[in-house]
């Protein structure tokens, strides 16, 4: 942690609550958030989407999300867009694994070799992991 000062990431918020979320990988530098949303506004209950970029270079990481207001258009979307090309790139979806809707800290599931169950704070690597932990320079 650099500067001593921790926060979460605002922009949680903007994303809808209860939503269908796909997680959208193998996405080229040329992919903004209007081309990946322009990807999948055919579906009739798509609500946004995101290219998760780094936060010094603001260069893609390669990845993003789109969100859906009904399980079914984004089931739609997983079948029928698996494969075709956003950008330069064919894309690779899958559901999200996102299951915390809150801007506070998300909860995982416990488990693992050595039993554990339950569901626990996540650590600073599994925040940072899922652009939850923000550090000031």
């Amino acid at each position: 942690m650099m500067g001593g000062e921790t926060w979460f990431d605002p922009t949680l918020g903007a994303w809808p609550a209860n939503d269908f979320r796909i997680f959208v990988g193998n996405l080229g530098q040329e992919v903004t958030d209007e081309v990946l949303a322009g990807a999948f506004a055919r579906f009739p209950n798509f609500a946004m989407a995101r290219v998760v970029r780094d936060k010094r270079l603001s260069k893609s990481r390669g990845f993003g999300f789109a969100s859906f207001l009904d399980a079914s258009d984004g089931a739609a979307a997983l079948r029928s867009m698996d494969g075709q090309y956003v950008g330069n790139r064919p894309c690779t979806l899958r559901k999200s694994s996102w299951e915390e809707r809150s801007l506070g800290a998300p909860e995982t599931k416990g488990g693992g070799k050595k039993g554990g169950g339950g569901s626990r704070v996540p650590d600073k690597r599994t925040m940072k992991r899922h652009n939850l932990l923000l550090t000031k320079k």
